[in-house]
């Protein structure tokens, strides 16, 4: 990183509360290994979003 940059810093951050299940999926043939998938909900139900071993989890 080039000396002359300066950082910015955080503009903002959170902390909220979710609902973390983990699971395996996949049927595990070799098109469709077993894999574990991370699904984060909301308190309300709702599906934010998942990750699986692929993204790095």
């Amino acid at each position: 990183m080039p000396d002359n940059i300066e950082l910015r810093g955080c503009d903002s951050a959170m902390t909220r509360q979710v609902i973390v299940t983990k699971s395996l999926k996949g049927s595990g043939k070799e098109n469709d290994p077993y894999r574990e998938v991370a699904q984060y909900w909301s308190l309300t139900g709702k599906l934010l979003f998942e990750l699986t071993d692929e993204d790095g989890q």
